[in-house]
């Protein structure tokens, strides 16, 4: 994780009605910079629809999204064909789209100073885009930074983060907690219940060692002030992190459930 082979695309299972008829397809929520996606013009919230295998169409209402996202991935080097809807207005455009998948190295999260919303530069924005490898490293490197420059308030902008890797997660979730922490509980069928906890990690290496926790950075970030940011699609990991942010109050979430 970190790197992958694709378009540069992030799409969730969705529906809507089209010339009087309920169409499945893949909603794009996000494009990763970049990326072919991007450089052919593609935007969150074009609907793909219908995707092509040697010219022959396939409409993913028919085949399913399990089946849509494998004819999507392939291997570096080949076209990806697909049409998809994009509204203007109150109207909606079919485009066709032929990107050419490479392989992508993923940013997971960007930051900036909001001199925007404070000319004196004292807030800060980190939009966290997924939890992967990377994130621990980025996410820290974001802070850090913006602290240095000045910055004393915190947005994190967990909208449309699809979730990830659990073990990105409590690497991230270790600054803002104490060693011996529960940020997770899982009830099983038979309703046994076993907890995560906040705790030093030495076995990742190579391009996951991001996810190590040293002791000493155990609740480095506690006491940060912060504001959090969700939607209806900060799910798995992402809706892990703002449930942890709401029961140890360490800031303000606000948005949709």
């Amino acid at each position: 994780v970190g790197k992958m082979v694709g378009i540069g695309v992030k799409i969730i299972n969705d529906k809507m009605t089209y010339n009087g008829e309920e169409i499945w397809g893949l909603n794009t929520v996000n494009i990763l910079l970049n990326s072919p996606a991007e450089e052919i013009g593609m935007k969150v919230g074009d609907f793909v629809f219908r995707i092509y295998v040697n010219d022959k169409a396939y409409n993913i209402k028919d085949i399913g999204y399990d089946e849509a996202l494998d004819l999507l991935l392939g291997e570096a080097g080949t076209k990806a064909k697909f049409t998809a809807l994009r509204k203007t207005g109150d109207a909606y455009e079919e485009i066709t789209f032929e990107p050419t998948r490479r392989e992508i190295t993923t940013t997971s999260v960007y930051y900036h100073v909001a001199k925007d919303l404070d000319p004196n530069g004292k807030i800060g924005i980190v939009k966290i885009e997924e939890f992967d490898y990377t994130t621990p490293t980025q996410f820290t490197t974001a802070i850090d930074t913006m602290k240095a420059s000045g910055c004393e308030k915190f947005i994190i902008d967990v909208r449309n983060n699809l979730g990830g890797l659990g073990d990105s997660l409590h690497a991230v979730l270790s600054y803002f907690l104490n060693e011996g922490d529960v940020y997770v509980r899982i009830k099983d069928k038979n309703g046994e219940i076993t907890s995560e906890k906040i705790a030093p990690v030495s076995n990742f290496s190579g391009d996951q060692a991001g996810c190590n926790v040293k002791k000493e950075e155990i609740g480095k970030y506690k006491g940060l002030d912060i504001v959090v940011v969700s939607n209806e699609l900060s799910v798995s990991a992402a809706e892990l992190f703002v449930a942890n942010v709401k029961d140890y109050k360490l800031g303000t979430v606000v948005g949709t459930k």
